[in-house]
């Protein structure tokens, strides 16, 4: 069983995709025809279930809710009876963590040619010193529209190196 990602803001809202759940096995006879909930700490929220064709396994999908606080919480799962009443609580040894929200106080330059290769300075609080670390930027209006025709998104993400404030 694994989860992704295994981080997000305290804010909530990251959409998480937990991986390798048979759910037939989980399935009991306690709660028949249950409806899982993904669980953080004490907090549940829907999941989405899709079950994986072939397979027992099934991927659930579920939005992270607002933490109180930055902490890790253990990640589990929920069966609950589709009218209410009965609920099973399941450890899936699985952890999430939340961290502070980030805040971008500027950035600059404010524009650079679309070949790239432009190195932009970010400042704010709240950013982790990850190898996954990214920026995501937003594509001028005229080039949104030069890309619309191949059905490309518009922003692109960039990895980041992290500078500490005593390095800077």
């Amino acid at each position: 069983i694994a989860i992704h990602p295994i981080s997000g803001p305290v804010d909530g809202s990251t959409h998480v995709i937990i991986s390798g759940v048979n759910l037939d096995s989980l399935n009991s006879n306690d709660v028949p025809n249950s409806v899982p909930f993904c669980r953080f700490g004490t907090l549940e929220v829907a999941a989405n279930v899709t079950h994986l064709s072939g397979s027992s396994s099934a991927i659930l999908e579920c939005l992270t809710p607002r933490a109180l606080s930055a902490e890790s919480v253990e990640v589990g799962l929920s069966l609950r009876h589709p009218r209410g009443g009965r609920r099973v609580p399941i450890a899936l040894g699985l952890s999430f963590k939340y961290y502070d929200n980030i805040i971008v106080v500027s950035s600059s330059p404010n524009e650079a040619p679309s070949t790239g290769g432009t190195i932009v300075n970010i400042v704010g609080s709240g950013f982790i010193d990850s190898p996954l670390l990214t920026a995501r930027f937003s594509l001028a209006d005229h080039e949104i529209e030069q890309l619309n025709n191949s059905n490309t998104e518009s922003y692109v993400d960039v990895p980041m190196t992290y500078i500490s404030s005593t390095q800077a």
